[in-house]
């Protein structure tokens, strides 16, 4: 059996970037290799150590530890490292300025080490205190250059692409005002930024390797006799050959790519430059794997394997990528005892202290040197373990293996995702672990099927599948308890909560402006970067002086454990049952469906292959929203069968639904409880309320995960039952159609609590200000009810938004980047605009869009749409459910009794099951739209 499409493309786009000391020689160095250059280098610093020439010493001490680690002299560059610490603690503290370039050459030092982590926090210390020089013209513009393209490298390296993109392109900027426009560092800066951005923008990557193409060619062609220079240049132009070779190879341009990477070799053997050979090998063994050469292939990467070795000696990232393609070769080949062996090298070169070539051993997830390298030799071997207990052995221990080899990764996941900074970096790291989790749940549940194993592994199968559900968002609610229980002054939350809505404005400011072929070079566009940067370190460092100053906050901030079957058994009563619902790509073509039944005393999985599920789910939808009878009753038995396959116990009267992917955007509460046959049941006509929907049995509420639902909720800011009532009405001033009809809902709402004497804040028209949500007494309302046109970006969901209007007439919108920033205490958050309930769907995460950020916010429970329903139906719905809600509240007057839960899950579905039993409202149309997610 050979490697899905997918996942090979997956597998090589990540190695094809892994390469260290490949950016070190492309983006960092302009060294001159000749010996005369090094001698000389060496005779300056021995002069300039003897007479304290100490800025002119770190200079020289910078350069040669470039031109030793470019050249593979591990030793000497070490030793010269050494001689930082003769310089007097004195110097470093008269000019602050050697202390950071000091600094900077041991991250360089580090980064050549593959030591990745390292390599951040040297560069970090050197860029926080270069922001902190009172004179920043004391910088001098090369040196300020290094630091903003050793952050982009580190970080990219460390998978937060969203910083490494900032820092890269304020290199850009750097090198266009401070050195000139026409320069060989704005040539290496577009460079940079092409590499940075190729994964995410291969079009405009392509573009930026042509811009620095056009100045390296310029800059030769100008300067003929200059032969160090056009040496150098030579060198650079390899590299960005190389660049372009990755983009074709992914394009699947094979021959074309081919030629790049040939061209590229041809330049480093002439320049003797024996570690770009050996990253050009790599890239060849790569191309001639997806072309099913296998043996040339492998030829490649022994040549790269030889020249890392003699390089950087036993163990370094780089030798790891290469042993891991080594083990794909061998696993396409079906020769899975080899390509473990590879693995279980790639595991022992990435570690510091892991030495095992048993293959059932495997490190700790805190020892590596580059997590992300290490995280994918661990997947790869649990996935050739699967393999060859399918295709080879049917033995199960290798499938234990396997089992044991995921459970390291998902510890190292948890850890690679404390170090992403950027909550998109976060959630992009839910498409690795993905694949992770789903091989998980798919070995687990094979094991289970055997009868001594049954349970153990029906709960191992649970655990990945819920380890796959929301776990950012999970981290997220988990840091905002830890802050409000570790006893964090109120003023250090609030500077919080003011960098964060900083944040939030200059994500949202760059994510709207603009975009060309030249916005890098754009000057409003770097100044929002640089802002944005400097509120994130702002933010970085506050959190790391919580974590030192409060350790309360540090313990639970990372105690983020899910929820096993036990515990939610625990919670559970007879009359509760959750179905969580996740689905695999299996080895074959067809994708699985797992459907977990948890109740108070029993565990049931279910399974079904199903090609079709996607459709059917459009199908669904569509004929609901076009109210089409026919098709509805299709295609909600299409999906009933396939999703409702199995009895739900006749004591459960509640069911909450952990949907996967796209089965968020419908609503099970139309699915069937019996087939129809329309014949046989008189359903010829039209008849809506006949129909045996699951909502008529069965009350229905939605959950991210598991562990979110059978949470309580430990914060309660809002001190009384008091809603928040916000209607704009008008939108004439952001071209949308007035909703007249929102007028009545939020009076009609307003008047509701005014009869059970519960306080009310009703703003509308013009007092319906943006301004107004961001205020500090959104957080004491314990419900906030929100009327107005609601838009989903599913390219961009942080720009998914809710429309306004400003106190001035002015447009303004609430983006979700604005909602992640908000802090309240809302027990019920209602948005009775269109859609609202929609979202981009992340691998692992969900649907991310508006709903997540409410929760995100601290909401616990959400009534959200999920299509646009007419204002008079959407009227009935939502004051039914707030009639609903305050019923099951006592009318006493103690405080306590103004707290009594409220089951809104059920207020819901009689509000449903009102407009269903009416003829006007009886299609799903009108009712089925809106869901709650929570309690």
């Amino acid at each position: 059996m050979k490697l899905t499409n997918s996942f090979i493309l997956t597998l090589f786009l990540f190695v094809g970037i892994a390469s260290s000391n490949f950016l070190f020689s492309q983006n960092q160095f302009k060294t001159d290799s000749t010996i005369t250059r090094v001698l000389e280098l060496e005779n300056n610093l021995v002069l300039q150590l003897k007479s304290n020439s100490w800025i002119e010493f770190l200079d020289t001490h910078a350069e040669l530890v470039r031109f030793y680690i470019q050249n593979g002299n591990i030793n000497k560059a070490k030793k010269l490292l050494s001689k930082l610490n003769e310089i007097p603690n004195s110097v470093y503290q008269e000019k602050p300025v050697l202390s950071i370039q000091a600094t900077h050459t041991k991250g360089e030092f580090a980064l050549y080490k593959g030591d990745i982590s390292q390599a951040l926090e040297f560069f970090e210390e050197a860029y926080t205190n270069s922001q902190k020089l009172e004179d920043k013209e004391e910088l001098p513009a090369q040196l300020q250059l290094q630091l903003n393209k050793s952050m982009s490298i580190a970080l990219w390296q460390s998978g937060n692409l969203t910083g490494a993109r900032s820092f890269a392109e304020q290199s850009v900027l750097i090198a266009q005002n401070k050195i000139g426009e026409d320069s060989e560092e704005v040539a290496d800066a577009y460079n940079n930024f092409g590499l940075i951005v190729t994964s995410q923008l291969p079009k405009n990557a392509k573009e930026y390797y042509q811009m620095s193409q056009y100045i390296y060619d310029k800059l030769q062609k100008e300067n003929p006799k200059n032969k160090d220079l056009n040496n150098r240049i030579s060198n650079k132009l390899a590299y960005t050959w190389i660049n372009l070779g990755i983009i074709l190879r992914e394009q699947e341009n094979y021959v074309l790519a081919e030629n790049y990477f040939k061209k590229a070799l041809n330049s480093f053997e002439t320049s003797h430059n024996e570690l770009a050979k050996a990253f050009v090998l790599n890239n060849l063994g790569q191309n001639s794997f997806l072309q099913n050469y296998f043996e040339q292939a492998e030829n490649y990467e022994m040549q790269a394997l030889k020249i890392y070795q003699n390089n950087y000696g036993q163990k370094h990232p780089d030798i790891a990528t290469v042993y891991n393609q080594l083990g794909t070769i061998y696993e396409a080949k079906q020769k899975f005892s080899t390509a473990l062996d590879f693995y279980q090298k790639a595991l022992f070169v990435n570690t510091l202290k892991f030495e095992s070539k048993k293959i059932d051993q495997n490190p700790l997830p805190t020892d590596y040197l580059n997590a992300d390298i290490l995280l994918l030799s661990l997947s790869l071997k649990a996935r050739t373990l699967e393999r060859k207990y399918n295709e080879k052995t049917l033995l199960l221990n290798d499938l234990k293996d396997a089992i044991q080899t995921l459970l390291v990764a998902d510890k190292l996941i948890e850890n690679i995702r404390n170090l992403r900074i950027n909550k998109q970096d976060k959630i992009a790291l839910g498409n690795r672990a993905t694949e992770i989790y789903e091989t998980g749940l798919r070995i687990a549940y094979t094991i289970s099927e055997f009868p001594l194993q049954k349970q153990k592994y029906k709960e191992q199968a649970f655990y990945f599948a819920e380890r796959n559900k929301a776990s950012v968002l999970l981290a997220a609610i988990a840091d905002t308890k830890a802050k409000h229980f570790a006893g964090i002054p109120d003023s250090l939350l609030e500077k919080e909560q003011n960098i964060q809505t900083q944040i939030a404005y200059f994500e949202q400011q760059i994510q709207t402006y603009p975009i060309s072929t030249t916005t890098v070079q754009d000057s409003v566009l770097l100044y929002l970067r640089s802002q944005l940067i400097n509120y994130q370190s702002q933010a970085k460092e506050l959190t790391s002086l919580l974590e030192k100053k409060y350790p309360n906050y540090f313990s639970l901030k990372y105690n983020t454990q899910i929820a096993d079957v036990p515990k939610i058994q625990a919670k559970l009563d007879e009359k509760i049952a959750l179905i969580l619902y996740a689905q695999t790509n299996n080895q074959g073509d067809n994708s699985q469906i797992y459907a977990f039944l948890i109740t108070k005393n029993n565990l049931q999985i279910n399974t079904i292959a199903e090609k079709e599920l996607e459709n059917d789910l459009v199908y669904l939808r569509n004929s609901i929203e076009y109210q089409s009878y026919d098709d509805f009753i299709e295609s909600s038995s299409l999906l009933s069968q396939q999703l409702l396959f199995f009895d739900i116990p006749s004591s459960v009267r509640k069911v909450v639904i952990v949907p996967e992917g796209n089965m968020g955007k419908i609503p099970f509460e139309a699915l069937f409880t019996e087939s129809i046959n329309k014949k046989n049941t008189n359903l010829d006509e039209e008849n809506y309320s006949k129909l045996p929907f699951l909502i008529k049995k069965h009350i229905v509420s939605y959950s991210y995960s598991a562990t979110l639902f059978i949470e309580e909720s430990e914060i309660r800011q809002s001190t009384t039952s008091s809603i928040f009532l916000f209607a704009p009405i008008n939108f004439e001033s952001n071209a949308l159609p007035n909703l007249n009809g929102t007028a009545q809902e939020v009076k009609q709402i307003d008047s509701i609590f005014n009869e059970k004497k519960i306080p009310t804040s009703l703003y509308t028209y013009k007092k319906a200000d943006k301004a107004i949500l961001f205020s500090d007494s959104l957080r004491n309302y314990r419900f906030i009810h929100l009327a107005t046109h609601g838009n989903v970006n599913e390219e961009n969901p942080d720009l998914s938004q809710i429309f306004l209007t400003n106190a001035d007439g002015s447009t303004g919108s609430l983006f979700a980047s604005d909602i992640y920033a908000l802090q309240i205490g809302a027990e019920l958050v209602m948005m009775s605009a269109c859609e609202t309930g929609l979202g981009k769907t992340s691998k692992g995460e969900g649907i991310v869009g508006l709903t997540r950020a409410w929760l995100y916010a601290g909401a616990d429970n959400l009534t959200v749409s999920l299509w646009q329903v007419s204002d008079e139906a959407t009227n009935k719905l939502a004051t039914n459910f707030y009639r609903n809600n305050l019923e099951s509240l006592q009318t006493t007057t103690s405080q306590n009794s103004s707290f009594q839960k409220i089951d809104y899950s059920t207020s819901l579905q009689k509000a449903k099951l009102s407009l269903l039993e009416s003829k006007k409202f009886s299609a799903p149309y009108y009712w089925a739209a809106f869901i709650l997610i929570g309690k």
